[in-house]
């Protein structure tokens, strides 16, 4: 008789669709199948009225069906304030009364609430999208509050429920702390990706929680041939300069005094190292764009501005988007990356090219210390006053050394975090 597949549930797996999400869904699939073998089934949660043609196709590349969301995005669906509270209360019901009851009761209740608490009761194992999506800005009470009920929904349902590849933290107000650990006291694992999750999660949730330090999930990442007509028209083997790489992200400095003055500050410390590295350096620089999708953050505005900003015809460049391993590719072409978004400071590190990051949460400066230890990234709100130019500096003075030890760091992470799938597969066994 032959054993029925093991039922895998990725949770929010397309509720942000950028490059550096997208690297992350590629390598936790593939890793996922590497463990479990031909007998898994991949389903995720589309949180989104509809995933929409590309994204549909990248599913059906991978071979993952996807599932209504327990809690849609409110705004995607259109729904009042009111009428998404009244969803989410009716989901809590439904989630208690199956609890105590069994599904029995489940038929009484709307289509919408039904097939996700099935999907879920279905699943083997439930697992959360790999990445840093529970925490909150400041002048938010709680942060991710759908995503922090449905992993509370799987747990309670008394499904295997693993934070997966994670970040968690940091919040913003006491309520928000008690809400996430409220929430993640009955999972069954955490795979923290960097320590501070490690120690949060040790220290606020109950013994009962299994908690390992392993690695983003990027660092298993297999980056591609420079093969695309723009990476060839832009590497540095075809010109004889070296280049400069940056990544720009429209950040709105939640909780800052004066937003838009730092965004100001942050956009000429880019173009600041942009007009050294062509002045001084005699290179090139190309602003990489990132794909977009999801919760719309397009970086293609910031991008022009800082383009402007520099206004050095002909020795800058907008490349992009590209798909994860064609963008890590690209990048380590390059000579140096100045990293606006973490996962692009990742791919580059995976390919081989020394990268500083700007640091918007605390996340990129914990990751980022794994692989070149401490100091190679500074705050989005303090980039001025020279600090992000004067940190590109050194690392452009110490590449060769720290090139050396960087290609060790990254073997040692992507051995670390190939643990994640294993830890997935064994909990599912239990």
């Amino acid at each position: 008789m032959t054993e029925r597949p093991v039922q895998v549930l990725l949770l929010h797996g397309v509720n942000v669709w950028n490059t550096g999400d997208l690297g992350l869904l590629h390598t936790t699939v593939r890793r996922l199948r590497e463990e479990f073998g031909p007998a898994v089934d991949l389903t995720t949660e589309d949180v989104f009225s509809g995933t929409g043609p590309g994204v549909e196709s990248e599913l059906r590349d991978l071979g993952i069906t996807s599932s209504p969301p327990l809690v849609p995005l409110r705004k995607e669906r259109g729904w009042s304030r009111l009428r998404w509270i009244g969803h989410v209360v009716t989901v809590f019901v439904a989630i208690v009364l199956v609890r105590a009851s069994g599904m029995r009761f489940l038929a009484s209740f709307p289509q919408s609430v039904r097939d996700p608490i099935r999907s879920l009761m279905d699943a083997d194992l439930v697992i959360s999208k790999p990445g840093g999506h529970l925490y909150s800005a400041p002048g938010r009470w709680i942060g991710s509050p759908s995503y922090l009920f449905t992993i509370w929904s799987a747990s309670m349902l008394g499904r295997p429920t693993i934070l997966y590849a994670q970040s968690v933290g940091p919040f913003a107000s006491p309520l928000a702390v008690l809400a996430a650990r409220v929430a993640l006291r009955r999972v069954r694992m955490v795979t923290a990706r960097e320590p501070l999750t490690y120690r949060w999660a040790r220290q606020m949730l109950p013994a009962s929680v299994r908690v390992e330090l392993t690695a983003d999930e990027a660092f298993l990442l297999e980056p591609a041939a420079l093969a695309l007509a723009p990476a060839l028209a832009l590497a540095p083997a075809h010109g004889g300069r070296s280049m400069l790489g940056i990544t720009a992200i429209e950040w709105h400095y939640p909780g800052h005094p004066h937003p838009r003055a730092a965004a100001a500050r942050y956009e000429s410390a880019l173009a600041d190292v942009s007009r050294w590295y062509i002045d001084e350096c005699g290179g090139r620089v190309v602003l990489l764009r990132w794909l977009t999708g999801g919760h719309r953050e397009d970086d293609a505005a910031v991008i022009d501005r800082i383009v402007d900003l520099v206004d050095r015809p002909g020795q800058t460049s907008v490349a992009g988007p590209f798909r994860p391993d064609e963008a890590s590719g690209f990048i380590g072409g390059l000579e140096l990356l100045v990293a606006s978004r973490l996962h692009s400071a990742i791919f580059g590190m995976v390919a081989g090219t020394p990268a500083v990051a700007i640091e918007y949460l605390p996340k990129t400066r914990e990751i980022m210390a794994m692989v070149l230890g401490p100091g190679w990234t500074v705050p989005i709100g303090e980039v001025g006053a020279g600090r992000l130019l004067e940190l590109v500096q050194r690392l452009r003075d110490q590449q060769g050394a720290i090139r050396a030890d960087m290609a060790r760091s990254v073997q040692q992470l992507a051995v670390t975090a190939a643990r994640n799938a294993r830890i997935a597969r064994e909990t599912a066994q239990e």
